[in-house]
């Protein structure tokens, strides 16, 4: 009977993750900075012209250094795999995908060797695959999945640091791999940061001589600060932080992010640590490692210096995740289903619900189904499209699902594409005449629409718009 048990579960988790990651594949909606790394990683940007030429790698870092906020190395890796194939929706989420399958194995792999129950690691995996907050970076062309797989590897390399034999060649190997999962996120850095800061730790712990600890420090160093300062130097002291992420929680500016989910679900861990020393029970390593990467975000946040929220903050979310399954689950004594069914709850209770829709992050496919409506029954001679959704019209005309529409919908001769690179001579909507206006954001940095001359196009109409008459 558990013989059996154990085979529908595991079939039932694999045709969720089967039919989850089917339905983000083929998701044909890029929403706004979807559809902007796109146009990074061609050597563009969001708001190019129409049917503009693709750069080179020159481009690529330029166009990222301005229109992107992140180091740039999955603007690189989107380039190449652009190479490949351009205008197919599938192969392009593929890549951010092939991330998170890597994540969904190194989560697994941990589990499993944690806990040593296949059902547990079963079901553990499954659920990065319906929480909102790790599934919706599935196949979202975006360095989230990156990052993640870079956080849950880096958490299955920590044991071997224990081991005397090649020390240092695994310190070295490390430090490489580090540098590589830095070039996703400037979320990474915190997580490598601390990381360094628990290595070093060991390395001191195990040094034979003063000579032997400075040898493995500089070893694991080297690279990390090769990467970092690369990173700094090419990438970030061109870049604009200011007014970006306005949306992200920060304990300096909000003092009540302090009782967020996030934030009480990390002091559910750091009371597991506080028994642990109690009961003079060994911590495990990526609890200790946990606690500073925490700490660091904690200051930070405090500092209003980097957010603290489950997205903005990814790399202590997954973080956290992983170590909660590990303890406060995985060692209550219960039926495993009883504890996914659990761990289902706390996902509910923090305020992130299972995925619906295509399976993936869509933030404007009501928008674009909308616009499908309109265009059947408007037989309209010019559209207005603003700012929000420039990138994902040109998108889907020039390289998506609507390349073979473009003559019949008269693109680009009858679109107005509002333009956001230079807000000094922004087209506003109330500027132009057209048959209907696509609006999704009544707001800009410089300017505000004003309103009071449009309407809905319909009763049924949230985003499209028509002038009133006079």
């Amino acid at each position: 009977m558990k013989t059996l048990f154990k085979s529908l579960t595991i079939l039932a988790c694999l045709g969720v993750v089967a039919l989850l990651s089917w339905a983000g594949l083929h998701n044909p909606f890029l929403w706004f900075d979807e559809s902007g790394q796109f146009w990074i990683s061609l050597g563009l940007n969001h708001y190019s012209d129409t049917y503009a030429t693709p750069g080179g790698i020159a481009e690529v870092i330029e166009g990222n250094r301005h229109y992107n906020l992140d180091p740039g190395g999955f603007s690189l890796l989107l380039y190449l795999w652009l190479k490949i194939c351009n205008d197919n929706i599938v192969f392009l989420r593929l890549l951010p995908f092939l991330f998170f399958a890597a994540l969904a194995v190194f989560t697994f792999w941990y589990t499993y060797h944690s806990r040593k129950n296949i059902v547990e690691a079963c079901l553990y995996t499954t659920l990065l695959f319906v929480w909102e907050v790790t599934a919706n970076e599935m196949t979202e062309v975006r360095a989230y999945s990156m990052e993640m797989c870079g956080v849950v590897s880096t958490m299955c390399f920590l044991p071997a640091l224990h081991m005397g034999k090649n020390i240092r060649s695994r310190l070295f190997l490390l430090s490489v791999w580090l540098s590589f999962f830095c070039l996703s996120r400037y979320d990474f850095f915190i997580f490598a940061f601390s990381t360094a800061l628990w290595v070093l730790s060991i390395v001191w712990q195990q040094r034979k001589s003063w000579g032997d600890f400075f040898a493995g420090s500089a070893l694991f160093a080297i690279p990390l600060l090769l990467t970092v300062g690369a990173v700094l130097l090419g990438m970030t002291s061109h870049q604009e932080p200011a007014g970006a992420a306005v949306t992200y929680q920060y304990i300096g500016t909000n003092p009540k992010v302090i009782f967020s989910p996030l934030v009480l679900f990390a002091l559910a861990n750091v009371l597991l640590i506080v028994r642990d020393i109690i009961r003079r029970e060994r911590t495990p390593d990526t609890h200790i490692l946990f606690l500073i990467v925490f700490s660091v975000y904690f200051v930070l946040s405090a500092l209003s210096l980097y957010p603290l929220d489950s997205r903005g903050s990814i790399g202590l979310t997954i973080l956290l995740t992983i170590t909660l399954l590990e303890r406060l689950i995985g060692g209550i004594k219960i039926p495993s289903l009883i504890k996914f069914l659990i761990i289902l709850a706390l996902c509910r209770l923090s305020q992130h619900m299972p995925i619906s829709d295509y399976g993936s992050l869509s933030l404007d496919s009501d928008v674009l189904r909308e616009y499908v409506r309109a265009k059947e029954n408007h037989k309209s001679d010019k559209v207005f499209i603003d700012y929000w959704m420039a990138p994902t019209i040109r998108h889907l005309y020039e390289y998506g699902d609507w390349k073979e529409l473009a003559e019949q919908d008269g693109y680009p001769s009858r679109f107005c594409i509002q333009q956001d690179s230079d807000t000094a001579h922004v087209v506003m909507p109330d500027e132009v005449e057209c048959d209907y206006y696509i609006i999704t954001r009544h707001t800009k940095m410089t300017k505000q629409y004003d309103m009071s001359p449009f309407r809905p196009v319909d009763d049924e109409s949230q985003y499209i718009y028509v002038k009133t008459k006079p």
